[in-house]
């Protein structure tokens, strides 16, 4: 490294700086990934409780047939 104490401890000081740089960027995009996919995830849940609203996805008994052991 360098000679003198104090530009050792300046470029010391750079280094850290530049890896919490780098650290907070790659915090950043994960934040943002993150709240996009609990976008989609409400999205999701959205529509899974209005299909469970919407009515019974199963047949009526009206419409189905009856065992084959009939």
């Amino acid at each position: 490294m360098a000679d003198h104490p104090l530009e050792s401890r300046v470029v010391d000081l750079e280094i850290r700086l530049t890896h919490q740089e780098v650290t907070l960027s790659e915090l950043g995009d994960t934040i943002v990934r993150q709240q996009r996919m609990m976008e989609e995830l409400g999205l999701q849940i959205t529509a899974l409780r209005q299909q469970l609203m919407s009515g019974p996805s199963v047949a009526s008994s009206e419409d189905e047939r009856p065992p084959p052991h009939y």
